[in-house]
């Protein structure tokens, strides 16, 4: 009779283990669609129709601009045709980025989001845009997987405002951003020689040279 009334016991145990495990997805589904549902583009507007932009980070401010034949150049730190490579891995990731949750804050957390020393700050001037569009990149969520970032900060942010609404985005764009000045830059040829397609002195064997005339050949 010990052994059934054991075994009575856990099943009970397990039925009620089972239910509540039920209950706790029943509840769980509901939250998981909203943040499904939640999913949305960071901007609207395409790649293309970027005309100029300022990225300001810790380090430096640079700012870039489409010139007449669309492409870019380097108007700060310096004056010269930038690397058209990383400029598109940033547009890129600010025309088909997504954020999958939408947190509303206080803005008394500003600096719990690192938006008082953000990682970078994105200034574009886009075509159709009446006003500057920007995307301010803070720090990064408990477990690094996203970084906390913000549309249309007003210059004077925090000031004036109630409430944050805090996006989630990808961690590269701390790669996009944190680039070394030389990788904005365009790439330069090496060697106008080899430009042209002539040879380099210093590329021709030493026996390719003419031979001596021999002694009374003249």
């Amino acid at each position: 009779m010990k052994f059934k009334s054991a075994t009575l016991w856990l099943v009970a145990i397990a039925v009620i283990l089972g239910a509540g495990v039920i209950m706790l997805e029943t509840q769980r589904s509901p939250e998981t669609a909203s943040q499904a549902e939640g999913v949305e583009p960071l901007f609207t507007f395409e790649e293309q129709d970027i005309q100029a932009f300022t990225l300001t980070t810790q380090l430096r401010t640079l700012r870039f601009e489409r010139d007449d034949q669309e492409r870019w150049q380097m108007l700060e730190p310096e004056q010269m045709p930038a690397n058209d490579a990383s400029i598109a891995f940033l547009l890129n990731l600010l025309v088909s980025g997504e954020s999958d949750r939408t947190l509303s804050v206080p803005a008394a957390d500003w600096e719990v989001f690192s938006f008082h020393q953000p990682l970078a700050v994105i200034d574009l001037t886009v075509e159709g845009e009446e006003e500057e569009r920007s995307l301010t990149v803070g720090g990064y969520d408990f477990n690094r997987s996203a970084l906390y970032a913000h549309r249309d900060l007003p210059d004077n942010a925090p000031e004036g405002l109630e409430t944050l609404n805090v996006l989630l985005v990808t961690p590269t764009f701390e790669d996009a951003v944190s680039r070394p000045l030389d990788d904005w830059k365009e790439l330069e040829e090496q060697g106008s020689d080899s430009e042209s397609g002539e040879p380099t002195d210093d590329l021709v064997p030493d026996d390719a040279n003419d031979p001596e005339t021999p002694e009374g050949e003249n």
